[in-house]
């Protein structure tokens, strides 16, 4: 009997390299809900980014072994009060995935991708 086929994803820091890649993946993905809207990043999608919080990190996921990008999230601090003092939190948001490796990185094996890329 043979094993299942699992899919492997790396988790890396976007780099300037990845920009157009983020860039489709973030204008083909549409947030769902009553009212269907998608985001574009044009012409920048780094741009972007610093409304998030500073400073801001792109972590994507990448498809092993054809490199495939598959999905993309953002983690950024921000200053935020807590019991009337003021902290910096960390805050994860503009999570994307694609719609060809949604399942895969949803599943008991990629937990920790599931948690960061799960749609909320």
């Amino acid at each position: 009997m043979s094993e299942p086929r699992r899919d492997r994803y790396a988790f890396l820091a976007a780099t300037r390299a990845d920009e157009p890649e983020l860039r489709r993946l973030v204008g083909s993905v549409v947030m769902p809900g009553t009212l269907a809207v998608r985001f574009e990043r044009e012409p920048d999608y780094f741009l972007g980014t610093s409304l998030m919080g500073d400073p801001c990190e792109v972590l994507v996921a990448r498809h092993e072994p054809d490199g495939e990008l598959a999905g993309v999230v953002c983690h950024a601090w921000r200053t935020h009060l807590v019991n009337g003092e003021p902290r910096r939190l960390g805050w994860i948001g503009q999570v994307r995935r694609s719609e060809e490796h949604t399942s895969e990185l949803q599943s008991h094996l990629n937990l920790v991708c599931r948690l960061l890329l799960e749609k909320k």
